[in-house]
């Protein structure tokens, strides 16, 4: 595995860019996706979007099963969007963008997302409490926001 340099300036151009679909899942994308789970986790982060490390492709990690409990709250999603949400939650977040910077943004309780697998098959899952979190904020990513833009004045 390698790991990737995370870009932390957020006024870097590309952490607001509008990420691009993945036409195909081929091992250049699969090496991506593999060394961004590596580069998250020596990075002791629980999510991954792959603009964070200078790629504008919508592909994104996360793993939070060592926080959450749930043995099914990590992933590799390419080209993933949120079907359904529900319900509300305030919780605290932080970015491996921003390092240092630590606050609560609000998001649903309750999401699904459609996405593909490193297979390119496609897939649907349900995510509760963290794992929708995160997932919400590496999306967030892939559109081109920040945390620090649920900042209120």
């Amino acid at each position: 595995m390698k790991k990737l340099e995370i870009i932390t300036n957020p006024k870097n151009n590309i952490l607001r860019t509008e990420c691009k679909e993945i036409v195909k899942i081929n091992q250049k994308m699969k090496d991506l996706a593999l060394n961004m789970m590596y580069t998250m986790k020596v990075e002791d982060g629980i999510g991954l979007a792959a603009s964070q490390v200078g790629v504008p492709k919508r592909l994104l990690v996360f793993d939070c099963v060592e926080i959450s409990g749930r043995e099914h709250d990590y992933g590799i999603l390419f080209n993933p969007h949120i079907s359904h949400s529900e319900g509300s939650q305030v919780l605290p977040e932080g970015c491996l963008s921003l390092p240092g910077k630590k606050m609560k943004v609000e998001r649903a309780s309750k999401i699904v997302v459609e996405y593909k697998d490193m297979a390119g098959k496609k897939k649907q899952r349900e995510l509760e409490e963290l794992a929708a979190q995160v997932v919400q904020h590496e999306i967030d990513h892939l559109n081109g926001r920040l945390m620090t833009d649920y900042e209120r004045n």
